[in-house]
């Protein structure tokens, strides 16, 4: 019997949420007192005559009433069915998916501490390396820091918002063996390509310093298809490194620890490994630099392959179902039916431009503004802000530097300045914007951060 109905079905039949059936038990329940309360009329009716029983039954217009409920018996079956979603026929969906992969091995040894760049090496170095995570253009992404020994913060991930969530987490304190292994950190972050299966992948190391160990690492993994970059933190003077204690960190003589920046083999590494070098900047172009697609024709023509993946994607067709249950449900409403089921229709049939004025009822103008610089609309935003500051923020990220620089003579700030600087320096404007980072520096409380960029 089983197999017979079996043979009537589609071929693929089969329901997406089948914990939708619990559903028909009230029916089961209702279709059982519905039941009983006829049988106790009939009951009556053998000893009575047919005309008295409606004065003689309370609820005796149950001939009014019950039919409506006989109605919803198969009314309710029909949108329980649909709801359990019945499909059979299975649509393939093809979704690209880049191959590309980027690893990025930040430095946790001692001398990221160092403050000869404001307010500290490792500070800066998170703030690019969520700069980094943000314009993320590739299929997966991973993170690996270092000291004296290596730690896989994330492996290979689609979710770059993870990563970023645990970048504010990452001190020099943590790292329980102190040191400086950029070649092992290199080595494990090529070794998570494998694991992820990633025919290309690139490296980007953020640190102060290596060895020649670190540099051999890099020629190997350029040996094997994949490219190591290099952002060099800090500046070639240095600094002290300051300890919880007080102070600064000494070394067995007593004397004051200076690390300061090697350029000379961190360019080096970037050769060797076949990637790029950049100094860190003020601005975010080191950033765009390390991260823009155009920057090798070779290297982008194989690394940006896509492969097709395909999904599984049902075609419903519980709602042919519901065609069905409408003149019920209409007959249900009576009187009132006809309008409600108009007033659904034009509901439904509403575009989606209809809805465009909702936020423009709960949100403000500048919370419009945030919510479409946080969508990557920074021209869109700009026009809703009234805040100047916000306002120019995204005239700055929408590449509009002219107006950011004018919004920003509005506000007498360090703050306002300083940015002011930076958008003038975008412009060419030089003389301009080191006025601009001098106000800065006059208003300023901490003054070493901006006397370098007005340096820079």
């Amino acid at each position: 019997m089983l197999e017979s109905i079996t043979t009537l079905l589609p071929e693929g039949f089969k329901f997406l949420r089948p914990e939708w059936f619990w559903a028909l038990l009230p029916m089961v329940l209702l279709f059982w007192l519905l039941l009983r309360r006829r049988s106790r009329r009939a009951a009556w009716s053998k000893v009575c005559d047919a005309h008295l029983l409606p004065h003689l039954l309370t609820g005796a217009e149950t001939r009014r009433v019950v039919w409506p409920l006989f109605l919803l018996l198969p009314a309710w079956v029909a949108v329980v069915i649909a709801l359990a979603g019945p499909v059979w026929q299975q649509l393939p969906q093809p979704v690209f998916q880049s191959e590309a992969a980027r690893v990025i091995v930040l430095d946790l040894s001692r001398s990221m501490d160092a403050t000869d760049v404001a307010p500290s090496r490792l500070a800066r170095a998170k703030f690019k390396l969520l700069d980094l995570l943000k314009r993320s253009d590739v299929g997966q992404t991973a993170l690996v820091v270092f000291a004296g020994g290596v730690f896989v913060v994330s492996p290979l991930t689609q979710d770059a918002n993870t990563i970023a969530a645990m970048v504010p987490a990452l001190e020099t304190a943590i790292m329980p063996v102190q040191g400086s292994r950029a070649d092992q950190a290199l080595l494990r972050a090529d070794a998570l390509f494998d694991q992820g299966k990633a025919p290309k992948g690139d490296i980007i190391l953020i640190t102060d310093g290596v060895n020649s160990a670190a540099i051999n690492a890099a020629r190997e993994i350029a040996d094997r298809g994949r490219r190591v970059s290099v952002l060099a933190v800090g500046t070639v003077e240095g600094a002290p490194i300051p300890v919880r204690v007080g102070g600064f960190l000494k070394d067995r003589n007593g004397g004051i620890v200076i690390p300061r920046l090697d350029l000379a083999s961190l360019s080096e590494l970037a050769a060797a490994g076949g990637g790029l070098f950049t100094p860190m900047k003020a601005d975010d172009s080191d950033v765009a630099l390390l991260v823009q697609e155009n920057n090798s024709a070779d290297w982008n023509s194989e690394s940006q392959q896509r492969s097709e993946l395909k999904t599984e994607s049902w075609r419903e067709e519980g709602p042919w179902l519901l065609l069905g249950v409408l003149p019920l449900a209409l007959l249900a409403f009576r009187r009132g039916g006809l309008v409600c089921l108009v007033a659904l229709s034009l509901y439904i049939a509403q575009p989606d431009a209809a809805m465009a004025g909702w936020d423009e009822l709960w949100l403000n103008p500048n919370q419009q503004g945030e919510r479409l610089l946080e969508a990557g609309k920074p021209q869109a935003a700009a026009r809703h802000f009234q805040d100047p500051a916000w306002q120019a923020n995204a005239y700055y990220r929408a590449g509009d530097y002219e107006k950011a620089a004018q919004l920003l003579e509005q506000i007498d700030t360090a703050d306002g300045h300083y940015n002011r600087a930076n958008a003038l320096a975008k412009q060419g404007k030089l003389d301009e914007a080191l006025a601009a980072y001098e106000k800065a520096l006059a208003l300023s409380a901490g003054q070493e951060a901006t006397r370098r960029d007005a340096e820079f």
